[in-house]
């Protein structure tokens, strides 16, 4: 589904360079009024990653595929973030305020390795929210929900916490 939604007309895209590091500081993409659908899609080999710095926020969905997404500044996201490729995943570090309205799917497609898939050494709140999923879902062609719509999962699980730490 992550290339259909990145081969979409209005879906913004941007790829890691050849150094396999892309760094990305003090961005603002979409707003409520205007969601933007965000790709950025790494290299082939494993240790790609994207770094967000600064004052980054953004509305809609953004997708990484083929890099970890490295959060070090602050981050306020209304919508999806979908990391998803071989050997990936979402880091946040410092202290800086990092907030995600929407949700958060980290897809592991390889065999992980030892490093962590959610890897969370600083602030970060996750809130579900309704309202950012409806103004993401706009950005959704109908050809590619329709084409997708099989694979979606038919049920949402959220696990408190408590309940998995202990």
């Amino acid at each position: 589904m992550v290339g259909s939604l990145c081969g979409q007309a209005n879906a913004t895209l941007s790829t890691v360079p050849p150094t396999g590091a892309l760094a990305l500081e003090n961005q603002s993409w979409g707003s409520r009024s205007a969601p933007e659908l965000r790709c950025i899609d790494g290299l082939v080999d494993p240790g790609d990653g994207v770094t967000l710095s600064g004052d980054t926020s953004g509305n809609g969905i953004l997708i990484v595929k083929n890099a970890d997404l490295i959060v070090t500044g602050s981050l306020r996201w209304e919508g999806l973030i979908i990391v998803t490729g071989a050997d990936v995943s979402f880091r946040v570090t410092g202290s800086s305020s990092k907030e995600v309205l929407g949700g958060l799917i980290v897809n592991e497609t390889g065999s992980p390795t030892s490093k962590a898939i959610l890897d969370v050494q600083g602030n970060l709140r996750l809130l579900f929210s309704r309202q950012a999923f409806s103004q993401s879902a706009q950005l959704i062609a109908t050809s590619t929900l329709s084409a997708h719509y099989g694979d979606l999962p038919m049920t949402v699980r959220q696990d408190y916490w408590r309940a998995i730490t202990p």
